[in-house]
């Protein structure tokens, strides 16, 4: 737009930048008044400055926030992997006392199998022995032996008073692979026993079973 004054009211008159050096009549006095050529290049100055793109206002990156840089994070690190290799040398000693306990116990356990399965044993020889002793008349004595239950003895003086045998199968090995021990000690009392677990005769750990009674 094209803005200047009327020379005969003074209003102010308003016209199209097209106007400019032409005639336009004042709408207040209605006089034909001349648009002036410099108004007109003075509107398009300030309309193409008006369209003109502003330049964006550059605005400089703030500093990025220095990190600080703890001192202590090398005595930290250090720390960690101590505490890290107390807690595996921790986890290895439990695991290998824990192997040991479970070992502990299992052979506890299996030693009072064998011990249980070993007077069960000498319990079926002591039925064995009676039955024996009612045909024959005698317990097998200490040279004979269990294997009596077996097989006939070949110096029974009655060997058709034998009717065995007794047991179904040869004497067995008590649990600990040896062999059951029998004594005659009089002619109707017995012993028999195993050396148990150490394989030694005479030691604490021996099982025994007898007749004999109590004194």
């Amino acid at each position: 737009m094209v803005r200047f004054d009327c020379p005969s009211c003074g209003k102010s008159i308003s016209v199209e930048d097209d106007a400019a050096g032409g005639k336009r009549e004042c709408p207040a006095c209605g006089e034909t008044v001349q648009v002036p050529q410099r108004a007109a290049e003075e509107s398009k100055a300030e309309s193409s400055s008006a369209d003109a793109p502003v330049p964006a206002e550059i605005v400089p990156d703030a500093p990025s926030p220095a990190i600080p840089v703890s001192q202590s994070t090398g005595k930290g690190g250090a720390g960690i992997v101590l505490i890290v290799i107390a807690v595996v040398a921790v986890v290895v000693l439990l695991g290998v006392v824990g192997l040991f306990l479970v070992g502990s116990f299992i052979g506890q356990m299996q030693t009072g199998a064998y011990v249980d399965l070993a007077k069960t044993q000498m319990g079926i020889f002591e039925s064995q022995l009676g039955a024996y002793r009612l045909h024959v008349g005698s317990l097998p004595n200490t040279n004979q032996g269990l294997v009596a239950l077996r097989y006939p003895p070949s110096d029974l003086p009655n060997p058709q008073k034998w009717r065995g045998p007794y047991c179904a199968k040869d004497i067995p090995a008590d649990p600990w692979d040896n062999p059951y021990q029998y004594e005659m000690i009089s002619p109707g009392q017995y012993r028999i026993w195993s050396w148990g677990a150490d394989g030694i005769d005479g030691t604490d750990d021996d099982l025994i079973v007898t007749n004999v009674p109590l004194e």
